[in-house]
């Protein structure tokens, strides 16, 4: 599950850049 959260927050990340 942490996991997974750590990767939509990636994903985020790269959307706003």
């Amino acid at each position: 599950m942490y996991v997974r959260v750590r990767r939509v927050r990636e994903f985020f990340s790269r959307m706003i850049s």
